[in-house]
């Protein structure tokens, strides 16, 4: 018989609370992407080949950003509580 142990947690981690939100998904090529938390945060977003296509550093609060093609896009938050990560199909 096999076990499993899990840990009883409470709470919501800070550290999940980067991206708030990414909308509309999928979207036409221009979105929001609403930030939580404080302090600066480096913004990534990556296309399905593994480029960079846009890198920026934002603080909390709501940025509209524009992607040039359809395809699906990594988008990573990156702060001082780490690296969450969604992505976006255009």
């Amino acid at each position: 018989v096999d076990s499993i142990w899990v840990d009883l947690c409470s709470g919501i981690d800070e550290a999940q609370n980067a991206i708030i939100g990414l909308f509309p998904n999928p979207t036409n090529g221009e979105f929001t992407l609403q930030l939580g938390g404080s302090g600066n945060m480096d913004v990534i977003m990556i296309d399905a080949i593994g480029r960079v296509i846009v890198s920026e550093q934002k603080t909390s609060g709501t940025h509209r950003f524009s992607l040039p093609a359809s395809g699906v896009y990594l988008i990573v938050v990156s702060d001082e509580n780490g690296n969450r990560s969604t992505r976006t199909v255009i």
